[in-house]
């Protein structure tokens, strides 16, 4: 077969180039898009592995031009189905961090808007080119929000090309091959109307019940493997004093050495941040110090425990930033300060929005972000402590709220109702209702609001194993996640590559 693999930073260097020299040692022809300098340096210098055609995709975003005409917009627009070209600039944009915050999107652009929707442009015509050129039965991407990656995945449902990612079943460490919407698999939804009737026909049934209780009973074996690394320990007076003298010992060598290396991933100027060169590595740096020594909680002291909640509430769990469902599936979203302002103004009287942070997020977060959210009209802050699931569980939630989370995955099968903004495979449980706008959900959380008790989803139970059987037929076991974000853990690639083939079998006419 002749395949593309887009090796994108971590990713390649984890996983990606594993899988490469896999399917090589299998004869297949491979050709890749490359996004990071360190990425393509080992794409290089690699001898296992060849590629018949290499792209770059960090020069892209040099090439825009302060003209674009319209008919190059509408071109894009109307191949695609966009409502807006707009919409998808922002699968690239960057987060900002300086000294005194981080991982808050830029408020404005700094570039035109003709630059912006010219590096698109230039971008839809490098995927195009590069289809034509390399003609891949299907394509392998990381499940990483990035704007190549997203034509790119646009261009290949035009063209009725496969294009495959890993995604997470949301319980222990279970992973399938996702063929749509880079989260969502065709073949899991077509095995799941085939057992929504008698999940029991199913070989993994027992499995999948076993599953379903471990998940309705918080056992910690089913959450996703990601989830339990990401509580940050707390830190003793004494560690939290030897980090900040090694972290400052270590600064000027840092500080040095960011001067005088090569400027990193996209570090010329890209759509986001103009001038992105060696001084603002150093100011990478100096974020990274500044995060090395910040305490392990930010948050405030609002509401600490379910015990001072004396209200009924819709609960929305914020979620993790960068995140591909909120950039590049649902970029009007991406502002959740704003989301939950206006959905807080429309709910009904005496129902508030009770928002808790992802605890991976509660450092990188400055003070500011949680005042301003506190500061909402209709809105309160529980910390992050309280579990998820003590939250919707009770009996004063009246649904839950998300755009993509596994919050939402577990509440749904707690039989608690949940309004879904963005894509997940996971819509097609009957406690969850996909939202085709944010007016949409806030219609349906007031009619959940106006019921004298809490909506909860009774005689599911069996429709909710027949979707757990659907995943466990189609999904597999790694520890995926350890392995690309840490080097740790192991990954069996050859079963993954195996899978991969599997499916891109199926997808040949």
């Amino acid at each position: 077969m002749n395949i593309l693999v887009v090796q994108q930073l971590a990713w390649a260097r984890q996983i990606g180039h594993t899988i490469a020299r896999v399917l090589h040692g299998q004869g297949h022809s491979l050709s890749a898009l490359v996004y990071g300098i360190e990425a393509r340096a080992q794409v290089e210098r690699q001898r296992d592995v060849s590629y018949a055609h290499v792209y770059f995709a960090d020069p892209l975003y040099d090439q825009g031009r302060e003209v674009v005409s319209p008919a190059q917009v509408q071109e894009i627009e109307e191949r695609y189905g966009l409502g807006s070209l707009a919409r998808i600039a922002y699968a690239d944009r960057l987060l900002s961090m300086t000294l005194t915050s981080s991982r808050h999107l830029l408020p404005r652009r700094p570039v035109s808007n003709d630059y912006v929707l010219s590096v698109c442009w230039y971008t839809y015509e490098m995927v195009r080119e590069m289809l034509d050129r390399v003609k891949p039965d299907y394509v392998l991407a990381p499940v990483i929000g990035s704007l190549a990656n997203y034509l790119l995945y646009l261009e290949c449902r035009y063209r009725g090309i496969p294009f495959f990612t890993i995604a997470s079943a949301r319980f222990a460490k279970a992973f399938y091959v996702a063929d749509d919407e880079y989260l969502c698999s065709s073949r899991i939804r077509a095995r799941f109307e085939v057992l929504r009737e008698n999940p029991r026909q199913s070989a993994r049934y027992e499995e999948a019940r076993k599953l379903y209780d471990g998940i309705r009973d918080a056992d910690p074996d089913a959450r996703p493997s990601y989830v339990k690394t990401a509580k940050r320990p707390a830190r003793s007076a004494v560690s939290a004093v030897t980090r900040v003298l090694l972290s400052s010992a270590l600064l000027p060598a840092r500080a040095l050495w960011a001067l005088r290396r090569r400027p990193r991933v996209m570090a010329i100027r890209n759509i986001w941040l103009p001038s992105n060169s060696r001084w603002n590595a150093l100011r990478s740096t100096m974020v990274v110090f500044r995060e090395s020594i910040a305490p392990p909680d930010r948050q405030p002291k609002n509401l600490m425990s379910l015990d001072e909640v004396r209200f009924p509430y819709v609960f929305f769990p914020l979620h993790v930033e960068p995140e591909l469902s909120l950039l590049v599936f649902a970029p009007e979203h991406a502002n959740q300060i704003e989301l939950c302002r206006r959905v807080a103004i429309s709910l009904p009287r005496g129902v508030r929005l009770l928002v808790k942070e992802h605890p991976a997020m509660m450092q990188v977060r400055p003070r500011r972000f949680y005042e301003d959210l506190a500061g909402l009209v209709n809105v309160e802050v529980i910390h992050s402590s309280v579990a998820s699931r003590d939250i919707f569980r009770d009996d004063r939630c009246r649904g839950v709220l998300v755009v993509s989370s596994t919050v939402g995955f577990e509440a749904a099968l707690s039989g608690r109702a949940v309004v879904m903004l963005g894509p997940a495979d996971f819509h097609m449980l009957p406690a969850v209702y996909r939202a085709s706008s944010l007016e949409d959900a806030i219609g349906r959380l007031r009619s959940l609001c106006s019921a004298e008790v809490p909506s909860r989803m009774h005689g599911a139970d069996e429709v909710n194993i027949a979707y757990l059987c659907a995943v466990i037929e189609n999904g597999f076991s790694l520890d995926y996640m350890e392995v690309w974000t840490s080097g740790r853990g192991r990954a069996d690639v050859e079963m993954l590559v195996k899978t991969l083939q599997e499916r891109a079998t199926e997808c040949t006419p």
